[in-house]
């Protein structure tokens, strides 16, 4: 092998490096997430923790922000947000922040001891916040949906309807402890 046809496979290889790391920093990120998805921005100026004092919840560059007079409180910059929305979804007086959120696995930070490598792929999940001590307390937190939501919608008794990627629409609602499907009779996975 020449000394030339060795220096143009030395810098073949290296951009081809540096292609994939660029390329899975890209997928990191959230880059190649599916074309169906409707990243909003949003912001609810409201006292989300009762005790008096106006808090501002932003969604804006798919990152959720707390804040109160302009200092930042609470920032979840791990998930890319979708939407969010502010209801007392669970009828007892308080309002939560209820976000559609991607993250990277299917069951988020926490996940079963048997889950390998679970982190490389990005799911999307529905998460019900309450604010207290000037964060985001997570309230309920669920596992990957099946299927996933498209558009969803706030209904006057605080279901929701939601619209998967093939469009048949379901109806949810906070049952005792957890999102339940109220609009036919309950059928495990």
């Amino acid at each position: 092998m020449t000394s030339r046809s060795s220096t143009i496979i030395k810098r073949t290889a290296a951009a081809v490096l540096i292609i994939a790391a660029v390329l899975i920093a890209l997928y990191w990120y959230g880059f190649f997430m599916p074309s169906y998805i409707q990243w909003h921005e949003r912001e609810y100026v409201m006292d989300l923790d009762g005790d008096g004092t106006e808090e501002t919840l932003t969604l804006k560059n798919r990152k959720i922000t707390l804040s109160e007079n302009g200092t930042v409180l609470c920032e979840k910059p791990q998930w890319l947000v979708s939407d969010v929305l502010c209801a007392d979804i669970d009828h007892d007086g308080i309002t939560e922040a209820v976000m559609l959120a991607w993250v990277h696995g299917d069951y988020g930070e926490s996940h079963p001891f048997w889950e390998r490598n679970q982190y490389l792929i990005f799911s999307e999940h529905f998460y019900i916040f309450e604010v207290r001590d000037h964060t985001l307390y997570p309230q309920w937190m669920s596992s990957k949906l099946i299927p996933e939501i498209v558009t969803w919608k706030l209904n006057d008794d605080m279901s929701f309807t939601f619209t998967d990627p093939d469009g048949e629409e379901s109806i949810w609602a906070w049952l005792s402890w957890g999102m339940e499907r109220i609009d036919q009779e309950y059928e495990p996975y």
